[in-house]
């Protein structure tokens, strides 16, 4: 029985063994989970706060954490001390942490004011803002002297106050006290101060041309018709010193009948080569070699000039007029009647459907037009630069409803990417209703007109220095002339023009709709 009991002591001491072997070897295990940190700092006394809790101790302290990362923050807890933020590894066994606190950095005093850095460049122009109010209108300055008041010539029986200024014997004088019948001089400078004295008497100036002649007077009534005379042989001269009659008046009264026929012959050098009928002025004023003058009643023809077809490369003329090459004169003179007669009147034979020529008159030289010259189109026809010998070249006008001028120019924008255009001192005086275009040559730049045209000029802006800009300006006319003359772009034909046209051809209809056929053609 004893040595049973001894057994079974025996089994539970060795199965006591074996669980404390069996639970060392299991808690150690669950003993490395975890490590030690120990937290000092300098200054000592610092609150610590791992992963958002804060501890009981300040340092120096330990704490036992589980193994891995944990924030810790360390502070003094007053306003002096920077606190110190890390993260922290822990691993089995001891770890270290020591921290030095930072004290709170204190701004010092200003230390003095630097040199001013040298200036940077100019920044580029910003738009133009917008216009600010009209401010209100300042006082009223002072008023300033009196000027000079200009009386004309002196007169002895004016009276002249001062300021008064009177022009005496080529000379400028100024009233300084007030006088009658006293005349300017040297002498009586009590009274006048000389402004200007008279220059010496200049040399005679180059005679001026010769002015245009005068307009033709109206031809006066025929005298009465003198008694029959002896026949005519041939050939004739004759003379009279008689006025206001005629020389010679020969009146064919037959239906188509000629008064006076002429057949020229050779030319031979006299006053007109080869010619019917010449007729010469030699009177001092108003003179008329050859007079034509056509019924009132009927659409009879005063002078008619009929010329044969081209010779050998000469071209007959119909009428001829020849001013005298010695003095200014002219060679044809035409006065319109009525409302709607012409001085001078030229169809060609397309318009009176006798052929296709499309001149009714040939200027060869200068024309000058006192007045307005309607057209229904137009161009210039020179001979082609390229190809003068062979070929024209032709171009068509600008047209506008507008009396419309035209301007442009090209200028170089300055440092600043501006540039002022001037234009002529009368451009203001003759324009109105500007419009403007600009284009960039070389480039592209937002350029603008800053300044509209005052003072004759105006002002481009918003490019580049050294830019080229294109600039074209209009304006519509002013003058007196233009305002009197301004073009009707649509009017209603007069009752006695409808049913014609200016080109019925263009229409499909025939040339005697002609509105310039009006009046009885030319035979």
């Amino acid at each position: 029985m004893r040595e049973l009991k001894i057994l079974v002591r025996s089994v539970r001491a060795a199965s006591v063994v074996w669980i404390a072997v069996a639970i060392m070897f299991i808690a150690r295990p669950v003993l490395a989970q975890s490590g030690s940190l120990k937290v000092t700092s300098f200054p000592s006394g610092a609150s610590v706060t791992i992963d958002g809790a804060p501890m009981s101790k300040t340092t120096p302290m330990s704490v036992s954490l589980p193994i891995g990362t944990h924030n810790v923050v360390v502070s003094r807890g007053d306003a002096g001390w920077n606190p110190d933020i890390r993260s922290v590894e822990i691993v089995s066994g001891n770890n270290d942490l020591s921290v030095t606190l930072l004290p709170v950095a204190v701004a010092g005093p200003p230390g003095p004011q630097g040199a001013t850095g040298a200036q940077g460049p100019q920044g580029p122009q910003g738009p133009q803002g917008p216009q600010g109010a009209t401010g209100a209108t300042g006082p009223a300055g002072a008023q300033g002297p009196a000027g000079i008041n200009n009386r004309g010539a002196w007169d002895a029986a004016a009276s002249y106050a001062v300021n008064d200024a009177v022009s005496d014997g080529g000379s400028y004088w100024l009233a300084i006290a007030a006088s009658t019948n006293v005349e300017p001089s040297a002498d009586a400078a009590a009274f006048w101060q000389l402004i200007a004295s008279k220059g010496d008497t200049g040399a005679t100036g180059a005679q001026g041309q010769t002015g245009d002649q005068g307009q033709q007077g109206i031809q006066g009534p025929p005298g009465p018709q003198g008694p029959p005379g002896p026949g005519v042989v041939l050939p004739f001269a004759g003379a009279v010193d008689a006025a206001n009659v005629s020389a010679l008046s020969i009146v064919n009264t037959g239906a188509n009948g000629i008064a006076i026929a002429g057949a020229n012959g050779v030319a031979d050098g006299t006053i007109a080569p080869a010619a019917g009928v010449v007729g010469v002025s030699t009177g001092t004023a108003q003179d008329i070699g050859v007079a034509g003058v056509a019924g009132a009643s009927g659409s009879g023809i005063g002078v008619l000039g009929i010329s044969g077809g081209a010779v050998g490369g000469s071209f007959p003329v119909g009428v001829q007029g020849q001013g005298a090459t010695e003095v200014s004169s002219d060679g044809v003179v035409g006065f319109g009647g009525g409302d709607m007669g012409a001085g001078v009147k030229g169809l060609s034979a397309a318009a009176m459907g006798r052929g296709s020529s499309n001149f009714a008159a040939v200027f060869q030289g200068d024309v000058i037009v006192s007045g307005s010259v309607i057209k229904s189109g137009g161009t210039f026809k020179i001979d082609h630069p390229l190809d003068p010998e062979n070929k024209y070249l032709s171009h068509s006008f600008v047209e506008s409803p507008d009396m419309m001028n035209i301007y442009d120019g090209v200028v170089t924008l300055n440092d600043s990417g501006e540039a002022e255009v001037t234009l002529p001192a009368w451009f203001e005086a003759l324009n109105r209703d500007f419009r403007y275009q600009l284009t960039c040559i070389g480039g592209f730049a937002p350029v603008y007109v800053s300044k509209k045209v005052a003072g004759n000029r105006f002002t481009i802006a918003g490019g580049k220095a050294g830019m080229e800009v294109s600039w074209m300006l209009t304006g519509i006319r002013k003058d007196p002339y233009a305002e009197m003359h301004r073009v009707m772009v649509e009017q209603d034909k007069p009752s006695d023009e409808r049913g014609t046209y200016l080109h019925p051809e263009a229409y499909g209809q025939p040339a005697e709709k002609n509105v310039l056929l009006r009046t009885k053609p030319l035979r």
